[in-house]
């Protein structure tokens, strides 16, 4: 789901909620819903390998009186109805033919609890025959190996990084121009919003990755 839509949700939920904490509809939050799928798990954002069917498992931080799941081509809005329990959700996604899985189709999750007003966001990425050169990356304190897709989440303003074992090419996000270290190694540093990068190998054009940001301004206190 773009910004625009969250923000509408998130502004007329506030308007008949008494929430715990002030929320700003124009702000970004981190995303922390608890993600599963196909066994993999994530805290807020999270790239699972490609696969014909996907189960998705959320867990919301509050009660889930509206979900929203929005790729490329659908979105998928839900009130409650007694088809899931209070905080967690599974739904099966099967991928229409060419449209979202042939490339970058990322999942946008929400999560909007009408009484106290405990928000949560994520977003899932798919890995996909598209993007197969793998890298080595840092972000916000972690160090591990992707294989083609990456999701970085991390505050508006940290270093991050990401480095190629052959030389790329790289085309940045308008809104997030970035310039490389050297045709290795992408020292950057997280804006906020999202924002997604591409990068190819110059020794072997088929071979790309792709990097999405997340910068977000706040974090929400939650509720144990």
């Amino acid at each position: 789901m773009g910004y625009k839509m969250q923000r509408l949700l998130l502004l007329l939920l506030l308007g008949c909620s008494g929430v715990s904490q002030e929320l700003d509809p124009g702000k970004i939050y981190r995303r922390d819903i608890e993600i599963n799928v196909n066994g993999h798990q994530g805290d807020g954002v999270l790239v699972v390998p490609r696969s014909a069917k996907y189960e998705i498992k959320i867990k919301s931080p509050g009660k889930m009186d509206l979900y929203t799941l929005t790729t490329c081509h659908r979105e998928e809005v839900g009130q409650k109805d007694g088809f899931w329990s209070n905080k967690k959700l599974v739904y099966d996604y099967l991928p229409a033919p060419g449209l979202e899985d042939n490339g970058a189709c990322p999942m946008h999750l929400g999560a909007y609890e009408k009484t106290k007003g405990r928000h949560a966001w994520g977003l899932v990425d798919f890995e996909d025959p598209q993007t197969t050169l793998p890298a080595r990356v840092r972000c916000n304190g972690s160090l591990y190996n992707s294989n083609g897709v990456t999701i970085c989440q991390a505050k508006e303003g940290l270093v991050q990084e990401i480095e190629f074992a052959n030389p790329v090419v790289a085309e940045f996000d308008a809104k997030c121009p970035e310039a490389m270290k050297n045709n290795k190694i992408l020292r950057y540093t997280i804006k906020k919003g999202h924002c997604v990068h591409y990068f190819q190998e110059i020794n072997d054009p088929g071979r790309v990755h792709r990097l999405t940001t997340i910068g977000y301004e706040s974090i929400l206190i939650r509720e144990f």
